[in-house]
């Protein structure tokens, strides 16, 4: 009994003792970022309660369907707070109450911002502010972020670039003179790529400030996102945005019937989750390498490789070589290693056979890709291969923008996710209304960085989707080192078939001349969502300053104790990834047990053993006297234990280095 109600101690001693940062929580995945005051507000002091009931207010205005709202709580100038939120034009009520409930929150939930006198706080659909000082009806450019989309304009980014600046000036006079300072515009770029703007200014503002705050921040623009697909500029006054996705919703719509988003049709074979490997496409180059044995020979020694690899249980490999050539395979995460082998092996013989000795090829299948060169390549966008019913007009009109604002929103996020995770591979769901649900796959070649997978996924979002003429709601696009398809029915399994293994080792260093390998730690999100029933209230059993604890129960019946971690950190995920190693490698008979982690569209997750017991003071004031001391005296027994095992793991990687 001691050493359970130590453990549960340990579950939140142990994320403070290794400083994991906080992020928010899966009903904040819009959370965009935070911008405070180095200087902190007394404890107890009346300019605290003051905020405290200034939240309260901006609150339930936001709840009572209101999108814009200013109030002052306080009697003395040295205790007055001044507050302020602003929803943007398109959010529907609810969602813009909810947004400033979270961002109210957020403040308290970040440890750097805490106490700050001053705050903005921004999210997608809202903005949240406060101050000592009144700030009403002034322009306030600062404090400032911008944020871009990590994929480029391929085609003439001159010509892009000057029609951004056109309709995005356009956009910003609407805003001025509109009654909610908020609008939109769209503009074609090409016959498949659509500009769409948005501009909104805090309706406190006169049109002629409005006006200057919106031109400074397009002035913005060439400072974050020249010749990038997307980009915004957020100020307190105001801010812009622009993508080649449909990511505001049209407010002018009238709400179609439920249901009304027509599916691409397939064949049988191919309208649910199948263990055929699916053949379906390749290129080859044109350039053929002629009369030359050495590289037919290296290419069959290449291709030899590749397939021995995947036939021996591996769902990827990193880039093999062969004289001048290199090439990979990547299988999709959710298939079993039998799959994968088998496709690869029918990958190499087909693209043997129908490209010859070309210099370059990519095949791809259902189950899997491979490609290979005989020059070096790192992320590309070319050849692709897209399989979407494209229509030759403007198709906006069979279903509400709505349902292309979540899809093209939801994959946004999930290319920017993807990257992130251990496998470069994501799968999602999307809950469109009541009667369909939207399945996503996205996925990346194993040795491209996050950076660069998120900008092959983006770029198929912004590049290869013609979102106004998409004639119905499925299909896939495949570039040589990513892969996304999204469908209104499952084609991939929820769970993997077989254990995932994960060879992470620990770097020698850190564990003198021994390495240790991490195996199968990384569980998907469907599953600690399916566990915690979608974080619910109900499942919650505690919070902190890092993040919020769940109970769960997974597929197999064993109850999890899930930490979240607040998204508001700023740890990277190479970070996380070694704090989740060296948590692993921590193992006491009074230490919860870590079972794993999940790294999962922007979420960081631990997941541990979970312990039903009660707090501490229980124990530390039971009736015994010696119960007492004994769990006194364990409690240091794990302090002095995870203390020294942290400290004579840093020293060796100091000494190694």
């Amino acid at each position: 009994m001691h050493s359970n109600s130590f453990k549960l101690i340990f579950l939140c001693t142990l994320v403070i003792l290794f400083n994991f940062p906080t992020t928010k929580a899966q009903e904040s995945h819009d959370y965009l970022n935070q911008m405070c005051s180095e200087s902190e507000i007394p404890a107890n002091s009346t300019y605290e309660k003051n905020l405290r009931t200034l939240f309260s207010s901006l609150s339930s205005k936001a709840t009572a369907k209101t999108f814009f709202y200013d109030t002052v709580v306080g009697r003395n100038s040295f205790d007055t707070v001044y507050g302020m939120f602003m929803c943007r034009g398109d959010v529907p009520s609810q969602l813009c109450g909810q947004c400033v409930v979270n961002a109210t929150h957020t403040r308290d939930s970040e440890p750097g911002c805490s106490r700050s006198i001053w705050d903005v706080i921004w999210y997608e659909e809202c903005m949240v502010r406060y101050s000592n000082v009144p700030f009403y009806s002034k322009v306030a450019t600062h404090p400032f972020c911008y944020k871009w989309s990590l994929a480029n304009i391929s085609s003439n980014p001159a010509s892009f670039m000057s029609l951004l600046y056109n309709t995005m000036n356009q956009t910003a006079h609407e805003a001025a003179i509109s009654g909610n300072m908020y609008s939109t515009k769209q503009a074609n770029y090409s016959n498949s790529e659509t500009l769409y703007c948005l501009a909104q200014c805090t309706q406190d503002l006169s049109p002629q400030n409005c006006t200057a705050c919106l031109t400074q921040a397009i002035e913005y623009l060439p400072n974050c996102c020249e010749g990038k697909q997307g980009g915004r500029v957020l100020f307190p006054s105001c801010n812009i945005r622009y993508e080649l996705y449909p990511f505001f919703r049209n407010v002018t719509d009238e709400a179609l019937p439920e249901g009304i988003v027509p599916e691409t049709k397939y064949s049988h074979t191919d309208s649910e989750y199948s263990e055929d490997p699916g053949y379906i496409s390749h290129n080859c180059s044109t350039d053929q390498i002629i009369n030359d044995t050495a590289f037919e020979s290296n290419l069959k020694t290449l291709f030899s490789d590749l397939t021995s690899n995947a036939t021996s249980g591996n769902r990827n490999s990193k880039r093999a070589g062969a004289g001048t050539l290199q090439g990979f395979f990547t299988c999709r995460v959710d298939l079993s290693r039998t799959l994968c082998g088998e496709c690869v092996q029918n990958a190499t013989e087909k693209i043997f056979s129908a490209c010859g000795l070309a210099a370059e090829g990519v095949i791809w299948y259902n189950h899997c890709w491979l490609r290979y060169s005989n020059r070096s390549f790192a992320m590309e966008t070319s050849p692709s291969y897209v399989d979407l019913n494209v229509t030759d007009t403007d198709n906006r009109v069979q279903y509400s923008s709505h349902a292309l604002t979540l899809i093209s929103n939801k994959l946004a996020a999930m290319a920017d996710g993807t990257g992130q995770t251990l496998d470069k591979y994501q799968s999602g769901t999307l809950i469109l209304n009541n009667k369909q649900r939207v399945y996503i796959l996205a996925q990346c070649a194993l040795d491209l960085s996050s950076e660069d997978c998120g900008a092959c996924l983006s770029d198929m979002i912004g590049s290869a989707i013609p979102w106004t003429r998409l004639g119905s709601l499925g299909g896939r696009v495949l570039y040589p080192t990513c892969i996304l398809r999204f469908e209104l029915f499952q084609f991939y399994d929820l769970i993997p078939t077989t254990a995932i293994t994960h060879p992470l080792l620990l770097a020698p260093a850190s564990v003198g001349h021994e390495s240790s390998t991490i195996e199968s730690l990384q569980f998907n999100l469907p599953t600690i969502v399916a566990a915690t029933n979608n974080f619910s209230y109900e499942n919650k059993i505690g919070k902190g300053g890092f993040g919020e604890v769940y109970k769960g129960i997974l597929s197999d019946e064993r109850p999890i104790a899930v930490k979240r971690l607040s998204r508001t950190s700023k740890q990277g995920v190479e970070e996380f990834k070694n704090e989740v190693l060296l948590i692993a490698k921590l193992q006491h008979r009074n230490l919860v047990t870590f079972i794993g982690f999940c790294l999962e569209e922007q979420e960081k997750i631990l997941i541990y053993e979970y312990v039903p017991n009660k707090s501490l003071d229980y124990f530390l004031f039971a009736a015994l006297w010696l119960q007492s001391m004994l769990c006194l005296d364990n409690f240091l027994r794990n302090r002095m234990y995870t203390v020294l095992e942290l400290w004579f793991s840093r020293l060796l990687v100091g000494k190694r280095i």
